[in-house]
């Protein structure tokens, strides 16, 4: 598709009829520019003649072909179309089917600001290559010194790599600065590989990076409620095409979405345990109570300590204070105190929103009799209908007839607050 087609008659070539008024229609009526731009459109491939390769930015945009001479700023302007940033996008890629590089070469003598000299603004594959070799032995010195061969494991396919994958997998998941260390090698390799596509040379590392990338994913899973498109069922694609896979049912553990406290498959999740892999069973009840955590202080700002309680919980482990037997066992005692916090406002006869100003109202608060308990309930129910009703507006901190306003409200009823509130208490409150 190019943007410089003018209308014209219908063509013969080799005595086969082609209508061109299909395309041209759509360069009237869409707005192909917009469709480029949208890295997931199908829309993926332009011909163009001028104005798209030196004023058209496409972020996304990765390969230029060029089959004609370019000078000077024409030049420097159509390469560049490929070197914006990108996420996953690790650099573009420039087919020059005439020899563009000594225009190119005169044309930074005239344009080229900053950058040592003699610097060009591309590179040869062949160093992308080289990087790519350098980031892979990288990453199998890494991996080799904790006994995770990435070779052997490149040997293997379906069920047999699973099995030898979630081991590999338990053995890189030491604490949070070796699974980082693992995983932004493996996206470095992922990214190198992905930039030397169409290449030949590529073949040389798809089984190391599709490994590599197998493991990678299969420590995220362990951070995120496991989702059955992205577990490590995934083996279809593992090896990409260049290894054969079968068919791997995902089992129910691992399938779960580890959200609802009350719907954990605790007993797989201990069996994963006890099976010999305890920092995978650990690191997927960390992520499920991360989860948790994150859901449940944002209704109710006094939860704040369950954070600080879960931080320094992770921030233990990782220093090495606690094994991962113990780690794993002060999870599931902290996965009962979110159960209970979860069920608290329940147990309290209270909504979310009405639990929430219970506990600040409460926090500090006197020793109170049920009765005084019950009268702070009242209130807590009482100004959250009242603020609901009648004061709050949008922006309302802005005003300051709207904040006096709602100060007088909240005073008039915290003042039917218990007589064991005493001044210095209301005033913290």
């Amino acid at each position: 598709m190019s943007e410089d087609v003018g209308d014209g008659p219908k063509c013969n070539h080799d005595e086969a009829e082609l209508d061109i008024s299909a395309h041209r229609r759509r360069m009237v009526e869409e707005s192909l520019e917009d469709k480029f731009k949208n890295a997931s459109d199908p829309f993926l491939l332009a011909f163009v003649c001028s104005m798209w390769t030196t004023g058209f930015d496409v972020p996304s945009l990765s390969t230029v072909y060029l089959d004609k001479p370019l000078r000077n700023h024409t030049l420097m302007q159509t390469i560049t179309r490929a070197n914006r940033v990108f996420p996953e996008k690790n650099n573009g890629l420039v087919v020059a089917y005439v020899d563009v590089f000594r225009n190119l070469q005169a044309a930074l003598a005239i344009y080229a600001v900053g950058g040592a000299a003699g610097e060009m603004p591309v590179e040869e594959k062949r160093q992308l290559v080289e990087a790519a070799r350098e980031a892979i032995d990288d990453l199998r010195a890494f991996c080799l010194a904790r006994d995770v061969d990435l070779d052997a494991l490149g040997r293997l396919s379906g069920f047999a790599l699973v099995a030898a994958g979630k081991e590999a997998v338990e053995m890189l998941m030491v604490d949070d600065d070796e699974q980082i260390a693992f995983t932004s090698r493996a996206a470095l390799v992922n990214r190198l590989y992905k930039a030397i596509l169409l290449d030949v040379s590529a073949n040389e590392f798809s089984r190391a990076r599709a490994v590599a990338k197998f493991l990678a994913d299969g420590i995220s899973a362990n951070f995120e409620p496991p989702n059955i498109s992205g577990v490590m069922g995934r083996i279809e694609q593992l090896l990409d095409e260049s290894v054969a896979a079968h068919e791997y049912l995902i089992p129910e553990s691992e399938a779960e979405a580890l959200f609802d406290l009350g719907a954990v498959n605790w007993k797989g999740l201990e069996e994963a345990f006890n099976q010999g892999r305890p920092r995978t069973a650990a690191q997927r009840l960390r992520s499920l109570l991360s989860a948790k955590v994150a859901a449940l202080v944002p209704l109710n700002p006094a939860r704040i300590d369950l954070v600080e309680r879960f931080e320094k919980l992770v921030e233990d482990y990782n220093a090495g204070s606690m094994n991962v037997e113990s780690f794993f066992q002060q999870l599931l005692d902290f996965s009962n105190a979110l159960t209970q916090e979860e069920t608290r406002s329940l147990a309290e006869g209270l909504s979310e929103k009405q639990l929430a100003i219970f506990d600040i109202l409460t926090r500090p608060a006197p020793e109170l009799s049920d009765n005084e308990i019950a009268q702070v309930k009242r209130v807590a129910a009482e100004l959250l209908e009242a603020l609901k009703r009648d004061k709050i507006v949008l922006d309302w901190r802005k005003e300051q007839p709207t904040r006096a306003s709602v100060c007088v409200a909240v005073e008039e009823i915290l003042d039917r607050l218990p007589d064991a509130f005493t001044r210095p208490i209301y005033a913290q409150n």
